[in-house]
């Protein structure tokens, strides 16, 4: 899931956008279309935002933000 993508990243798995994406193309549920169409812009502040709201939409802790906001995942 997500989530477990996010979290597998802060725990210090290595990022690879590509995979990322296609990791995330790969659960084929509704809720990750925003974050994958921000991937596809190509602008990180596009999937920040993305991601963020998927975090607050499923109430994740909201302590995952800040992370998220401190990355690059382009």
């Amino acid at each position: 899931m997500l989530i477990d993508l996010i979290l597998n990243r802060k725990e210090g798995v290595k990022y690879n956008a590509k995979t990322f994406y296609d990791d995330i193309a790969r659960y084929n549920f509704d809720c990750y279309n925003n974050v994958l169409q921000a991937l596809d812009s190509g602008e990180n502040i596009d999937i920040q935002r993305a991601l963020m709201n998927y975090i607050i939409e499923e109430e994740y802790n909201l302590k995952i933000v800040d992370y998220i906001i401190r990355q690059n995942w382009l």
